[in-house]
């Protein structure tokens, strides 16, 4: 491919890329406008900030506002780099894939990647906005019994800058019968993301953030993310068939 397309990975700079900017923005209106689409993103955040163990003085917790903000990211450049990881292993799981380091197949859902000729495309962005998740939760009071009482609690987080670098690659995968390899995207290390949480306690009333509750909530959330699309974790798209 590389000599087919005069490409050169290891020596072409990084390319500015303020059409696909454009693009994006495009993309993102649609997506913002698509209820369906919010559903979706909803109950993934549900499943995050309800799996695995909570605190004993908090209660089951459900997601009952979704805002994607009114800005759009901005692309700042874009190139296409050899893949750092020839040679190792692609395992599936249920959030998508993630690369596991070695040679030998260390489980029936591995599959190598192809070394020199896999490659990816990197793009660095920068997004800064309001992209707001408001969830509902109880403070349990646990004395001088369990459940005692319950303090409903309601929460906004808002992810106010995202600023990293977007990877994207083809990788196979043995146990999908898609004549196509999917395509995986993931975020590069290191990313930043800046939250910010605050806190309603009791009937609506504004009071000072909890700094336990907001803390859990937020690191939730950064490790759900860091656990679907992270490298070298990944989400992946199956691209469409052609023709009819």
């Amino acid at each position: 491919v590389i000599s087919r397309t005069s490409y050169n990975p290891l020596l072409r700079a990084p390319e500015p890329c303020d059409w696909l900017t454009v693009f994006v923005a495009q993309a993102f209106t649609t997506y913002r406008g698509d209820e369906g689409f919010v559903t979706r993103v909803s109950a993934i955040l549900d499943n995050a900030l309800n799996g695995g163990k909570k605190p004993g003085f908090m209660g089951p917790i459900s997601v009952t506002e979704l805002s994607f903000g009114e800005e759009f990211p901005i692309l700042r450049d874009a190139c296409m780099r050899i893949s750092p990881d020839n040679g190792n292993m692609v395992r599936v799981t249920s959030g998508g894939c993630h690369i596991v380091p070695g040679r030998g197949l260390l489980e029936s859902s591995c599959t190598p990647i192809p070394s020199p000729r896999h490659k990816r495309a990197e793009i660095a962005f920068d997004f800064s906005d309001q992209i707001m998740v408001g969830v509902e939760t109880q403070v349990l009071v646990n004395w001088p019994k369990p459940y005692m009482a319950a303090l409903p609690v309601s929460l906004t987080v808002s992810v106010v800058k995202f600023s990293g670098t977007l990877a994207l690659e083809f990788t196979r995968d043995p146990h999908d019968s898609r004549p196509r390899p999917p395509l995986l995207l993931s975020i590069l290390t290191p990313y930043e993301m800046n939250l910010e949480v605050r806190s309603l306690l009791g009937h609506r009333t504004r009071v000072k953030d909890l700094p336990k509750l907001a803390t859990m909530v937020s690191t939730r959330l950064r490790q759900a993310f860091a656990d679907q699309f992270v490298y070298p974790r990944a989400w992946r798209v199956h691209l469409p068939m052609t023709g009819p």
